[in-house]
């Protein structure tokens, strides 16, 4: 009816590098809510899918495991990016149906769904792309500067065929 949302929804994290606060806001609400919602966010890591912030399926607990795990090694740009490539790109779905979140879905389809990376050729359906984005404070140097690298991987298929080779593309940055 008029005023509500569609079943459609969007997530989005803003916030300000400088470290005056970060948020997240969405368009999905418990029923009779508001359109848009918005949650300040303290420092620590988060997991964001289809469902509200840090809904524990398997899959966000799983990626939320391998940053927390990448932020606590080494701190080398190489150690840290390629866990959370392997955790972006990992197919392995859930072993079992009860270990599945009950979203009113068919099982077989949930089950689909899973996997951080997914893949359903049947359905022409699945992962589009994937990002990673490193920030970090550059307090040593003067003027004191914000240093960034994106990388994107957007994974292309052919109409009713295999998945082809990821497009990749990285931005870096920086800014005083």
């Amino acid at each position: 009816g008029a005023g509500r949302c569609a079943d459609a929804c969007a997530h989005m994290w803003t916030g300000d590098v400088n470290g005056t606060g970060w948020m997240w806001l969405s368009s999905r609400t418990a029923a009779g809510g508001t359109c848009w919602r918005a949650q300040a966010l303290t420092p620590g890591v988060y997991g964001l899918s289809s469902a509200a912030l840090d809904t524990p399926w398997p899959k966000n607990i799983a990626l939320k495991q391998a940053l927390a795990a990448a932020l606590a090694g080494s701190g080398d740009q190489e150690t840290l990016v390629a866990p959370l490539w392997a955790a972006l790109t990992n197919r392995q779905r859930v072993s079992s149906d009860d270990q599945l979140p009950k979203t009113g879905i068919a099982p077989a389809l949930e089950q689909a769904l899973s996997s951080a990376f997914v893949d359903m050729p049947e359905r022409a359906y699945g992962t589009r792309s994937s990002t990673v984005l490193l920030a970090s404070r550059q307090l040593d140097s003067a003027p004191k500067s914000l240093r960034f690298q994106i990388e994107e991987r957007t994974y292309l298929r052919e109409i009713f065929g295999p998945r082809l080779p990821f497009k990749r593309q990285i931005w870096t940055g920086q800014e005083i």
